[in-house]
């Protein structure tokens, strides 16, 4: 198996070897980047060392650019039948991740988040804090 050369979880699937739309570089921007995810990283750590359960390490999504951590409580999750092997091992235990995402075409802004699987029934309407946050009906999560 070798590296699959089509991007995942972006809406341009360009092949890799084909895409020179996207080859231009900025160096402020990139160096803003890495050192917001170096200050995530940071934070994510220090919120993953209080916990006393498993956790998975502070890790980078190459597919959509995010930055999470993942708390798993420690109870079964149920899945559906058809849920792909992969699904299956990450989803096993019920989980809450948060993580840092620079945003895409759909959600033009960078945003901190938070997801929960299985969902608690009547989080959507539950407060966010700080003030600021608040629950995406399209990306489904809380920003």
């Amino acid at each position: 198996m070798g590296i699959n050369p089509n991007p995942v979880e972006f809406d341009d699937d360009t092949p890799f070897d084909e895409d020179w739309h996207h080859a231009s570089y900025d160096t402020k921007h990139v160096e803003s980047f890495r050192r917001i995810l170096i200050d995530c990283d940071r934070v994510f750590k220090e919120y993953r060392s209080r916990f006393v359960g498993k956790s998975s390490p502070v890790h980078f999504f190459w597919g959509s650019f995010d930055l999470a951590v993942t708390r798993f409580n420690g109870k079964r999750a149920a899945l559906p039948a058809d849920v792909d092997p992969l699904t299956r091992e990450a989803y096993s235990h019920e989980v809450i991740s948060c993580g840092f995402w620079p945003g895409d075409r759909r959600f033009k802004q960078a945003a901190f988040y938070s997801y929960t699987k299985p969902a608690p029934a009547g989080l959507e309407q539950a407060m966010v804090k700080p003030g600021a946050g608040y629950w995406d009906t399209q990306l489904e999560s809380s920003c």
